[in-house]
Parts: structure tokens; C-alpha cells; sequence
């Protein structure tokens, strides 16, 4: 079993114990580099593509296809400017995430097709909640 006590940011136990041991770390592995921006003057925590890329076991191209196909909704949130990064909020990735695991799609080894599970049609039901409030 990891020693709880050893885990720190980006350590080799926080990276074991987010796949699957028992011991939770304190904060998920895809939770990097937050940036913080003002919406309707208060401040909000987004965290970008990279981010739920990591959290759905999948590359940014992979996530970026998915929401091209509508498997995913658009990013509700971009930055301005000739970038414009996908932005997606904490409760948006952990619901993704867990709408993710429910459909078994975490493991990208198991090929499983997105469009024939009904992960998109409850991930957009999940941000059309989210923004109703």
C-alpha cells in the first residue's frame, strides 16, 4: 500500500493513487495550471483542454475531435484574442469525467466507441444544466 504521508504534487504515488488505489491524493492529477478570469465580476477557477484531456484519459486531438463530431458539447468558455483556448470549469471536467467512467470510456485500450454509448447526448444534458444554474 502507498504511504498517504509521501504523495505530493506530481510525485510517482500521486499519479498510482489516482488510478486506482485506495488512498484519494488531494487534488486530481488533471487538475493543472487553473487560470483564473472574471465572470459576471466574480472570479472563476478554468482549467484548459489539456486538463480534461488528462482527466478522460485521452489526447487534446481526441478531445478537440469528439467535440467537432458533437460527442461533446463546445466549450462553453474561450479565451479572447487569435487562440481563443477552450475553457471548462472544475464541475464541467468531474461531470464529464464521471458521465466518462459510467460509460466506460476512461480506459482507452478498450476501443470502445463514443457515438454508440450515451455519453454525448447525457454530456449535453450535463452542460445544458450547468448553465441554467
Amino acid at each position: 500500500m502507498t504511504d498517504p504521508a509521501k504523495t505530493y504534487p506530481g510525485s510517482k504515488q500521486v499519479r498510482r493513487l489516482v488510478r486506482g488505489d485506495t488512498v484519494e491524493p488531494e487534488a486530481p492529477e488533471w487538475r493543472i495550471d487553473p487560470r483564473s478570469y472574471l465572470v459576471n465580476g466574480k472570479p472563476v477557477e478554468f482549467f484548459a483542454i489539456g486538463s480534461l484531456a488528462t482527466a478522460l484519459n485521452r489526447s487534446v486531438q481526441t478531445v478537440r475531435r469528439w467535440e467537432r463530431k458533437g460527442w461533446i458539447p463546445e466549450a462553453t468558455f474561450r479565451t479572447s484574442g487569435k487562440k481563443k483556448d477552450r475553457l471548462y470549469t472544475e464541475v464541467q471536467i468531474k461531470g464529464l469525467l464521471m458521465l466518462a467512467r459510467e460509460a466506460d470510456l476512461l480506459d482507452p485500450s478498450s476501443r470502445k466507441p463514443v457515438g454508440d454509448t450515451d455519453f454525448p447526448a447525457r454530456a449535453h444534458k450535463l452542460f445544458e444544466r450547468l448553465e441554467q444554474g
